[in-house]
């Protein structure tokens, strides 16, 4: 988009899990929210790792939500996506839902 300011983040010195094992350290760039192959930091927000691991999102396959501070808590421990099982009543989902965190 013409004059929209990206933002991007660079993770230097970073072991990813790759779903099966630990890399060697490398740098991860991440644009607008998403992870890019393209190594520019020009203008980037740059973050030494010091040999952290960076892992996906995790997954919450059976949740049953009670209150807005539930999700924070999934967020805090890197939840991202967590399945509900069975709120009710279900206004309760819609208020959790439409929440922002």
């Amino acid at each position: 988009m013409p004059g929209s300011r990206r933002h991007r983040t660079v993770i230097t010195r970073v072991r990813v899990f790759d779903g099966q094992q630990v890399t060697e350290p490398r740098t991860v760039v991440v644009e607008d929210g998403i992870i890019r192959a393209d190594l520019d930091t020009a203008g980037a927000r740059v973050v030494d790792a010091d040999g952290s691991v960076l892992l996906p999102g995790l997954i919450d396959s059976h949740v049953h939500l009670s209150d807005l501070q539930a999700l924070e808590q999934f967020a805090a421990h890197g939840v991202t996506t967590a399945l509900d099982m069975g709120t009710w009543p279900p206004s309760l989902v819609d208020y959790c839902v439409t929440t922002p965190v």
